[in-house]
């Protein structure tokens, strides 16, 4: 049996310590950039999906990243709870049952 693999990147566009920083420049590029480059490269993800509350954001990454992730734009919400993903990753794979590791 297949077990679907999801990665799911909570990135706030308002930090609590530091305004922006998902995109400020680390070592050369966003520091995002490093986070989602490690995803594509492990190869173990069938799926990424991007949370994030920041149209700037998705634009930056789009720009950047030919690669077709899932973006979860939430102006209330800055990051999906667990049950929220629980939701949507049933809904993406029509499924009953998901586990989330951490």
């Amino acid at each position: 049996m297949y077990i679907n693999k999801t990665c799911i990147i909570p990135i706030r566009k308002n930090s609590k310590s530091v305004r922006n920083k998902n995109i400020k420049k680390f070592r050369g590029k966003p520091l995002v950039f490093h986070v989602i480059e490690k995803c594509i490269k492990s190869k173990l993800f069938d799926k990424i999906i991007i949370s994030t509350d920041s149209k700037k954001y998705i634009d930056i990454i789009k720009k950047k990243f030919k690669k077709k992730f899932f973006f979860v734009s939430d102006q209330k919400k800055t990051q999906l709870g667990m049950l929220q993903q629980k939701m949507l990753l049933k809904k993406l794979y029509n499924t009953k049952s998901i586990k989330i590791q951490r």
